[in-house]
This record gives structure tokens, sequence and C-alpha cells, in this order.
């Protein structure tokens, strides 16, 4: 899948020489800028650009980016019975949680007789809930 160089992202990228993520919001960010062989490097990253439901993930392994990216439906952000909505408590300052999806996929299972059983099949990042008063 295609990247989107020139949409608005929200999520944060997490620098190799830095010992907070950079938080995003509404910026765009250039993955073509990712090379395996430079430093800095992005240990950890998570972006979200809700205007077309692309979620791009991105890790550093022995000593490669790897960049998985998800094409979001609106059934999925809605409710799907194969898909729920996760939220994980922040540590970084302005952001409350982070939003994922789970995606669940049926598999037999010998231990069940053989009958289907959901399996977790991954995890999507969908952005942040802000921090206000309520929380």
């Amino acid at each position: 899948m295609e990247t989107n160089n020139q949409g608005k992202y929200e999520g944060y990228i997490w620098w190799s020489n830095q010992i907070q993520p950079d938080v995003i919001h509404g910026k765009e960010f250039d993955l073509e800028r990712l090379k395996d062989d430079i430093n800095p490097f992005v240990v950890e990253g998570q972006l979200w650009d809700s205007a077309v439901g692309l979620s791009v993930s991105i890790r550093y392994v022995d000593g490669k980016h790897i960049i998985n990216c998800h094409q979001i439906t609106d059934e999925d952000l809605n409710g799907s019975p194969m898909v729920t909505p996760e939220e994980y408590i922040s540590h970084i300052k302005e952001v409350n949680k982070l939003c994922f999806l789970r995606y669940w996929k049926a598999e037999e299972n010998e231990l069940c007789e053989h009958f289907e059983t959901l399996r977790p099949e991954k995890l999507v990042f969908v952005g942040f809930k802000a921090k206000n008063k309520e929380d």
C-alpha cells in the first residue's frame, strides 16, 4: 500500500536520539526521509490520517525501518464483529489515551474440539484521545 506524504497525520514519532516522542497534530510527515543507514532513526512511530483512513506503523528492527500501512474502513471505525476499539493510557503529556483497533481472526482450535475461536490478528493505531477536564 502506498503511503500518503501529502496527508495531515496525527500521532507520534520517537527518534533514537530523544527521550520523548515528537507529537504530531495535523502535520505532514515524509516517510521517504526514513533511511535505514542514517542516525537518528525512528525507534517507533504511529501515524493516523483520518481524512483518508490510513494508519502507518513504523518500527526499527535489526537495522531496518519496517513500515506497515493499513487502510481503515468506516465499518472498522463504526463497529464490526471482527474489529474492536481499544484505548491505552499514554505517557505523552498532552495526550490522555492512544486509540487502536484490534482486528480478530477466526481460526480452528484443536483445544476446543476444532471449533473456530477468535485470535488477535493485528492492532492498528487510529489517533489520540486528548486530555480534558473530566479525565
